[in-house]
């Protein structure tokens, strides 16, 4: 049997929100302490990992280009 996993569920308990637009698929971050420990960390995967790099956050947002962008993101760094 295959389990789904809902990426909601991990969502409201983590460090992350899913904002909704139906054009980008973006998050915002939610846990301002986890992000300031973290950052650094994060910003070197983003330029390994995604194609704008750390352009691809705004302030406490990150956009992300498609879909499977922000779920390696979120696999990673939830």
């Amino acid at each position: 049997m295959i389990q789904r996993i809902d990426p909601q569920a991990k969502l409201s308990q983590g460090h992350f929100e899913m904002l909704s637009n139906q054009f980008q698929s973006t998050l915002l971050i939610s846990d301002y302490d986890w992000w300031q420990q973290n950052e650094g960390e994060i910003l070197e995967w983003m330029e390994k990992c995604l194609p704008r790099g750390r352009e691809h956050r705004q302030g406490m947002v990150i956009e992300f280009d498609d879909n499977q962008d922000r779920v390696n993101f979120l696999l990673r760094w939830s």
